[in-house]
């Protein structure tokens, strides 16, 4: 009974882990991943952000809720994490003319196709801007 009971535990803990990145709403990524977003080889909302010290402002947090809450996944890309994790100092950003920092895009096909500015949302406002801009880009 208790090797069951010690199998069981063991098994549901595995899956438990193995489920849980997938399943975030919000999930920062590398370079790599924005370089396939945007030559067409996979569709995504990207939230762009220009974090020198990887500490980010409240608005991420918004659009983590909300996300969330509308059952979408949003990539998180800091252009100086270019690897999803390490600070860097980077001056540049490949695609600095067309995603700019503080914007949640909507990707198809590699073209923008709707964007929100983030970085001006208000707690009294983001929700219903979040929910109307999830709603109109699926």
């Amino acid at each position: 009974m208790r090797k069951l009971l010690a199998g069981t535990l063991g098994i549901s803990l595995f899956l438990l882990g193995a489920c849980s990145n997938s399943n975030e709403s919000l999930v920062q990524r590398d370079i790599e991943h924005v370089e396939k977003v945007m030559t067409a080889e996979e569709d995504d909302y990207l939230l762009i952000v220009k974090e020198e010290d990887g500490k980010f402002e409240e608005f991420v947090e918004f659009v983590k809720e909300v996300a969330n809450e509308e059952n979408q996944q949003v990539t998180l890309y800091n252009t100086f994490q270019p690897d999803g994790e390490t600070l860097v100092d980077r001056g540049n950003f490949e695609y600095t003319d067309e995603l700019k920092g503080a914007v949640l895009y909507s990707i198809q096909d590699g073209n923008v196709t709707d964007e929100i500015n983030v970085g001006m949302l208000t707690a009294d406002n983001y929700e219903q801007q979040l929910v109307d801009f999830f709603t109109r880009t699926q």
